[in-house]
């Protein structure tokens, strides 16, 4: 069971992400509309239910983008807890050997009407509201991850508590730059850009870069990859990467903690970001 909560938590969390690459440059405080177009994106090849998971997981930090994550989840319909219920009892249904019927029973559409009914009236959906703002009552919220947090049903007792997701901590440049920023949005990404050989043999090579941070509004701080095998992916200067999808990368190897200034027109577009595991070893 540990397990199979653990690959739910990867999957909303790479739907969050989606959800952010979605939104584009203004990811960090977008607009209530910028937010719905992403999520409506996302809809498009993910399950509905997975989306509202990950809406829930940022409603509940204390991101510039919560209120408008639950304002979403409170006003959409698509959201609302009985809409999900149905979805999840009609996939067990066609799941089921022995329903072979290709349409619902005339019970199932009667209840669903009834249902549907009952979200209809101002007391059901205000107290639907309200059991989700008590459940986002959590103290010591840290931005961006999945905190513990206590639910409560109808009659006030506790249910259960969500343990956390693995948050990004706050890695600073090795070396003395002007003008750091830790906060642009590249930071986090796998780049490709010039870096010079340190050795007998002198040149530069374009190669994949870890964004640590930027230095003004012309530079990027990076750290290069190495690939496994070569002589300074195995020296104990570098961090290897453990988690090779979603990288861009085809090999495996490390990154150095040697640090490089390089102007940002001499960098590529992001081929993949670094995972938050790996991040955290820098």
């Amino acid at each position: 069971m540990h397990q199979q909560f653990a690959a739910l938590q990867i999957i909303v969390w790479a739907v969050h992400e989606g959800i952010i690459a979605a939104i584009g440059a203004n990811w960090r405080d977008p607009s209530l509309e910028e937010l719905r177009l992403a999520v409506n994106q996302t809809l498009t090849e993910c399950d509905t239910t997975l989306v509202a998971l990950a809406l829930a997981l940022n409603a509940s930090t204390n991101a510039p983008a919560a209120d408008k994550c639950h304002l979403i989840l409170s006003t959409d319909e698509r959201f609302a807890l009985d809409a999900l219920r149905e979805r999840y009892i009609d996939r067990v249904q066609q799941k089921t050997p022995n329903n072979s019927r290709s349409s619902p029973s005339e019970a199932v559409l009667a209840k669903r009407a009834t249902r549907r009914e009952a979200k209809r009236t101002p007391s059901t959906a205000q107290t639907a509201v309200t059991r989700y703002r008590k459940s986002r009552s959590i103290p010591d919220i840290k931005s961006h991850g999945m905190t513990p947090s206590e639910n409560e049903n109808e009659s006030g007792s506790s249910t259960f508590e969500r343990p956390s997701l693995p948050t990004r901590r706050t890695v600073n440049p090795a070396m003395r730059f002007d003008e750091i920023d830790l906060n642009d949005p590249l930071v986090g990404k796998i780049v490709r850009a010039p870096i010079q050989f340190r050795g007998p043999i002198q040149g530069i090579k374009r190669r994949p870069c870890v964004v640590i941070a930027a230095s003004g509004t012309d530079f990027l701080i990076l750290r290069p990859c190495y690939s496994a095998g070569g002589f300074a992916c195995n020296t104990w200067k570098t961090s290897s990467i453990t988690v090779l999808e979603g990288t861009g990368l085809t090999k495996e190897g490390g990154i150095s903690n040697e640090e490089y200034r390089v102007e940002r027109r001499r960098v590529s577009a992001p081929i993949g970001s670094l995972s938050t595991v790996d991040w955290n070893q820098l």
